[in-house]
């Protein structure tokens, strides 16, 4: 009886540090999609941009001001610049501009994979196109935990249907069709 407890206990103690870890990627993020193994990466057109480990704890930034002078540079020289961020969690990452405006995040997964995505300076979220993947959701009304085993409150879990695997919980609807019965 005292193990369950402790046990118990143990388990509460667990899902209330992933909570308070998922709550500081909720969600502004540029990769809302892209994985470079839990690292999420911000930006704003006054600060640049920053990126952070899975806790939220910052792992490197870049101030607006060098963005713009990379960007000047791309377009002026024909060629693309590369500022070297700083180390994400697991490698290397770097931030590449090329002209007419885009920024490219190269950095890498938890299983030593590049990644890579581009975005434009406006600093908008990167989202495919709901046609081009092969994305659905599945709607939780707040009594079912998501598949991440951490929210249980209102929310939708992306799934890829090709193979069917678990992508991510959302909080907000990312209009994506409804998923068929996968459990069946």
């Amino acid at each position: 009886m005292r193990f369950s407890k402790s046990l118990l206990v143990l388990c509460l103690i667990i899902f209330v540090a992933a909570l308070g870890a998922s709550s500081a990627l909720a969600d502004a993020r540029i990769n809302q999609v892209h994985h470079f193994g839990g690292d999420v990466l911000y930006c704003t057109t006054e600060d640049g941009c920053w990126f952070v480990n899975i806790k939220g704890e910052p792992l490197w930034e870049v101030e607006q001001s060098v963005i713009t002078d990379a960007l000047a540079d791309a377009c002026e020289s024909g060629e693309a610049q590369v500022i070297e961020a700083g180390a994400g969690t697991y490698g290397p990452s770097q931030l590449v501009v090329g002209c007419p405006s885009s920024i490219t995040l190269v950095g890498f997964d938890e299983w030593g994979k590049q990644n890579t995505m581009q975005f434009t300076p406006d600093y908008q979220p990167v989202n495919p196109a709901p046609s081009s993947l092969n994305l659905c959701s599945y709607y939780l009304p707040g009594r079912y935990i998501s598949m991440d085993g951490i929210h249980g409150s209102v929310g939708w879990d992306i799934w890829s249907t090709n193979p069917w695997s678990f992508i991510r919980w959302v909080g907000d609807d990312p209009g994506l069709p409804a998923c068929e019965s996968f459990w069946s």
